[in-house]
């Protein structure tokens, strides 16, 4: 009996402690969990403010490359454009090359007409059978300055022609000039040239030189030729007849 009345004391003491220990217990075991639960929503809150920033990071990373897609672009189509441009500056080089040489063909085929033509119409003008030319050439050196010829045919005016610096340096080169074609009967006929220059130290020149010469059937061929004495220093006129 005794044994029991002291287990249940004990029971009871037992009882008290556990209930004491859990009383004292209690606020821990509260505070513990609220401090769990604040824990909680701080990595709640972090991990929210995590994903904002990520979003936001996206957010950035796309209007970057949308605001660099149009200068992208805007390149590309600069470089199209360059692109372009060389190429039709290319073509219009060719074109123009093209056109350069085209024309160039043109004129030698209008030469080539002219010159055919030309020879036509002396065939039909001046027949081999009465046809008489006379030509010049210069072969003086400083003696004399040419300025003008004047050719007479039979006491008839037929040519009058006067030199520029231009035809004085062909001619001086070697050049020989056509002054006079004319269509003649057959028979004897006569020549005159007057020629008019500056000879040396500055002199005007003016003299008169003639031939005769006998026309046959075909072309007739003259030549006024101007030369310099060296021995007189002084300039020569003479014709010669190509027969």
């Amino acid at each position: 009996m005794n044994y029991f009345v002291g287990s249940l004391l004990e029971a009871r003491n037992l009882r008290k402690a556990i209930s004491l220990c859990l009383c004292l217990t209690s606020p821990l075991w509260a505070e513990m969990e609220e401090k769990q639960v604040e824990e909680t929503k701080v990595e709640e809150t972090q991990a929210e403010e995590t994903k904002v920033e990520e979003t936001q990071v996206e957010d950035i990373q796309v209007k970057e490359t949308i605001a660099e897609s149009p200068q992208v672009e805007e390149k590309d189509d600069k470089a199209e454009e360059i692109v372009t441009e060389e190429v039709k500056a290319e073509t219009t080089d060719d074109t123009r090359l093209s056109l350069e040489h085209e024309l160039q063909n043109i004129k030698k085929d209008i030469l080539k007409i002219n010159r055919d033509l030309f020879i036509l119409e002396e065939d039909l003008l001046f027949p081999s059978n009465t046809q008489t030319k006379v030509f010049l050439s210069i072969d003086v050196g400083q003696y004399f300055k040419l300025d003008s010829v004047t050719l007479k045919m039979n006491d008839k005016p037929v040519a009058n022609h006067l030199y520029t610096d231009r035809e004085l340096i062909a001619l001086s080169r070697g050049a020989i000039q056509r002054l006079h074609t004319e269509n003649l009967a057959s028979g004897e006929h006569e020549v005159v040239a007057v020629i008019v220059g500056t000879g040396p130290e500055g002199r005007d020149y003016r003299r008169a030189v003639s031939t005769k010469f006998e026309k046959k059937t075909g072309p007739k061929y003259l030549q006024l030729i101007i030369s310099g004495d060296r021995v007189k220093q002084q300039p020569e006129f003479a014709f010669k007849d190509w027969e």
